[in-house]
């Protein structure tokens, strides 16, 4: 038997070895290109500019992200702990439509803060590492960068973190993913758009029971940066000083924020309507057990005649006993789990020191 739940421990565990994994197969693969460059007379940097090598390292923490999870997972049922679940057609729509308004919605306030870096002389680049020349490059990129992200990086923190965070309480999980996944990106200038993103992405999956919502937002948010990139579709250079500008990002963020929580409401939570259907269920099974037993002993000393008729009474309010044994099996299987949750947070703490240190360094870089 599987355990199909994720604790603090889990969480911690995944988190830590998806911060150091990467560490370790990027330093393998950049030895082997330091071999191939020394063997065939060129450079490192001369062969990273190539097309191939380029997506290897690009793929890089998936391919790590990949090996974390599904390692990890092999005495864990993650369709059930990631609450892999059917998502409605609705919910699929709101989804993509949450996306677009996000994409759209904190652009401004990403734009300003790249202003911000780029006046007070930090060295900041907003250009992507592959080129996208053709629709066949567009394509190539819309499969590694937004399809293979959106899958592996929801398994991990909207996943095992998010779920195993969510022991102290929901926004504390949802701020705690967002800001582990904000980290793990290791970019100064694209933390605040992850943090946020994060956070409703976070919110996407416990609003509508799945994660695939947030798999469908990922990549719906991803491949239309990559589509706006192809076609050149930019923002005028405006500095951050423009207060006109800066007022405007402010009033979108309000109305992003707005709409973002009306869809939001919209969302139907099936994961949530199956516990419903149970607490209900449960509920009145145990009424109707109290008004059998009343009714028992109410009528003990009564006449035959009335013993007999609320005999077939009580028959007739009787829960098929196949019912009640499925609803206390499920209510038992999450109070008495054999399966019992590890608060550890020491791997927790451990990875968010490692990717802060990370991060602080790639801040670093900007100043070089």
């Amino acid at each position: 038997m599987k355990k199909d739940f994720y604790d603090v421990n889990d969480a911690g565990k995944t988190f830590f070895w998806a911060v150091v994994t990467p560490q370790i197969l990027g330093t393998l693969i950049y030895v082997i290109f330091l071999w191939i460059a020394s063997y065939s007379g060129t450079t490192v940097e001369e062969l990273l500019n190539q097309t191939i090598p380029t997506y290897i390292m690009l793929m890089m923490s998936q391919i790590a992200f990949a090996i974390v999870f599904f390692t990890y997972n092999r005495k864990i049922d993650f369709m059930k702990a990631c609450k892999i679940n059917k998502l409605s057609t609705r919910n699929i729509f709101i989804c993509i439509a949450i996306a677009i308004i996000v994409v759209m919605g904190i652009s401004p306030i990403s734009n300003i803060l790249v202003e911000l870096m780029k006046q007070a002389g930090l060295q900041v680049s907003t250009t992507l590492p592959i080129g996208l020349n053709t629709i066949w490059d567009l394509l190539l990129a819309i499969l590694l960068v937004a399809l293979v992200p959106a899958i592996f990086e929801e398994l991990i923190f909207r996943g095992a973190v998010l779920q195993g965070l969510r022991k102290f309480g929901t926004w504390i999980a949802v701020l705690g993913s967002a800001l582990l996944f904000a980290l793990m990106h290791a970019s100064a200038v694209q933390f605040v758009y992850t943090f946020l993103f994060g956070i409703i992405l976070a919110l996407v999956v416990i609003k509508s029971g799945s994660i695939i919502s947030s798999m469908i937002c990922h990549f719906t948010g991803n491949a239309l940066s990559l589509i706006f990139s192809y076609v050149h579709f930019e923002d005028e250079t405006i500095g951050a000083s423009d207060s006109f500008y800066c007022f405007l990002a402010f009033l979108m963020v309000i109305l992003v924020s707005m709409i973002l929580f009306s869809l939001l409401k919209q969302m139907k939570n099936n994961d949530r309507a199956l516990i419903n259907k149970y607490a209900v269920n449960i509920k009145e099974l145990n009424e109707i057990k109290d008004l059998a037993n009343s009714d028992i002993v109410e009528n003990t000393n009564s006449q035959n005649g009335e013993q007999e008729e609320n005999t077939i009474a009580l028959q007739e309010t009787q829960v098929d006993k196949n019912l009640e044994k499925e609803l206390l099996s499920k209510i038992n299987d999450v109070n008495n789990s054999e399966f019992k949750p590890n608060n550890n947070t020491s791997y927790l703490t451990y990875g968010f020191i490692i990717s802060l240190v990370i991060w602080g360094l790639s801040f670093a870089m900007l100043f070089v």
